[in-house]
This record gives C-alpha cells, sequence and structure tokens, in this order.
C-alpha cells in the first residue's frame, strides 16, 4: 500500500452500449459530459450467528448475504442525452421543411395573449425561425411594436393589450427551413456500460468501469430558478452483475515496464 498517495481526482464520465441483443460492448461511448461529482456506494446485508452456551450470547459467525453497488453522479451538462436519462426516450432531429405565405386565423383573440404559429395535433409545439409578413384584427391592419410584438426564433406572436374587443386575428407569414432536437419520454429504462477515466489533480488517478447497470434518475429537477445556480440533476446507476463478470473493473494508469 502506498501510504503517500494522497488524491485529489476529476475525471470524465462515458455512456457505453451493448451490441444488439447482447450484452457486449460495442466500444463506442458517449461523453455525458461535466459531472459535478461521482459516488460508488456499496449496500451489504449480512446473516449473524451468536451461540449462548455459557449463559450469554456471543456472536461467532458473520455471513455475508447480499451486496449492491450503485455509482451516483451529478451531472450539470444539460443536453439531450441527459435529458433522455432522466426522461426515457431517443432525441431525434425533426425537419421543418420551408414555406411561404402561410396565413392562420385564431378565434376571438383578446390583448395580452401568446399566439404559437404553426400548432397541429402532429406538431403541437408549432413551426420556428418565421418571418411575419401581416397581423390583422378582422379586416383590420396592425402595425408591429404597437399592436404586436414577434418572436421570430419561436415562432409566436404577442398581441398587446390596446383596449380592443377580443376579435379573430390572422397572422400571415413565412418559415425557413430548419430542424431542432425533440425528445418524447417513452418510460424506457436505460442499460449500458459505465466509464469513469479518472484525471489526478494530485496523487495516481484511477478508472472505474461498470459493465452493466441501470440508470435511474428520482427526485426533482428545477427547470427555472432564481438564477443564481446552475441547473443539474442526480443520476443513480444500479451495477447489475452479468455472469462472468465482477461487478466494477478499477484500472490504475499504465506504466512502463
Amino acid at each position: 500500500m502506498n501510504l503517500d498517495n494522497l488524491l485529489i481526482q476529476g475525471g470524465e464520465l462515458y455512456l457505453g452500449a451493448f451490441r444488439p441483443g447482447t450484452t457486449a460492448p460495442t466500444g463506442v461511448e458517449s461523453p455525458i459530459g461535466n459531472i459535478k461529482s461521482l459516488t460508488h456506494n456499496k449496500t451489504t446485508e449480512k446473516l449473524e450467528h451468536f451461540n449462548n452456551k455459557n449463559g450469554k450470547r456471543v456472536k461467532d459467525r458473520t455471513v455475508e448475504t447480499s451486496v449492491s453497488h450503485s455509482l451516483v453522479f451529478v451531472v450539470d451538462n444539460i443536453d439531450f442525452q441527459a435529458l433522455s436519462l432522466r426522461f426515457g426516450g431517443t432525441p431525434t432531429k425533426v425537419a421543418q421543411a420551408a414555406a411561404t405565405d402561410t396565413s392562420e386565423t385564431f378565434q376571438a383573440v383578446a390583448g395580452n395573449r401568446w399566439l404559437q404559429l404553426g400548432s397541429s395535433d402532429s406538431t403541437p409545439t408549432g413551426v420556428r425561425e418565421v418571418t411575419v409578413t401581416e397581423v390583422t384584427r378582422g379586416a383590420t391592419p396592425l402595425v408591429n411594436r404597437v399592436d404586436y410584438v414577434v418572436n421570430a426564433s419561436e415562432g409566436r406572436v404577442y398581441i398587446m393589450d390596446t383596449g380592443a374587443d377580443a376579435e379573430d386575428i390572422t397572422v400571415t407569414y413565412d418559415q425557413a427551413a430548419v430542424e431542432r432536437e425533440v425528445l418524447i419520454p417513452d418510460g424506457a429504462t436505460v442499460r449500458a456500460p459505465l466509464h469513469f477515466v479518472g484525471r489526478a489533480n494530485e496523487g495516481n488517478a484511477f478508472d472505474v468501469y461498470a459493465y452493466n447497470g441501470l440508470m435511474t434518475v428520482d427526485g426533482e429537477m428545477i427547470l427555472k430558478g432564481e438564477g443564481d445556480a446552475w441547473t443539474e440533476m442526480t443520476v443513480t446507476y444500479e451495477i447489475e452483475e452479468l455472469p462472468g463478470f465482477a461487478p466494477l473493473e478499477i484500472n490504475g494508469k499504465p506504466t512502463s515496464l
């Protein structure tokens, strides 16, 4: 044992994948991004035996009956891969085709209301990257920044409160050809290898490889805060032992022979 290996360790965490229908790793690993902390937890259940030959119970045997390992990490890199760990599902790219001179009528719109352009059963969140060419209340043209304001990137139009009665609002607009990432939660579980590559600021770093485990994300995740803290989430990786494999493998850094 090296009594002088005081350790300050950072590192990177990677999510692996299995070959289809197997538990053989592909070797392809996706970086999870910045992790604030990574903690290993070990839980052991024991069965104790006592004898009382002399009128006093004395423990004479302890047997481990179960042992489980888990890794818990806190990630503040909130990209779609991280969100898929929390919500389930697979991120996909949704393409929006270019279109011109689209007219859309919203019924009985009062002031102080937002209109989402392009909202439908198939695309409830609407279109993005629009150029609004005309807005009318009934047959009366409205004036930009007087009667309404456009959020072009989000495809939204804000109708100002000018005291006018609620009437139908018609918006005519063009939309650009763009794509955006979409995640639709499906409740699917994520089982995959997990690989931590240690980087030491002080001491001898080591790596941790878990062959198989189940990702779970419990508790709350702040979607909007006071602006004084980074958004983050906590992920638990419950290690599941595969036949013929240890639950974990700890690797030191290579040295020359």
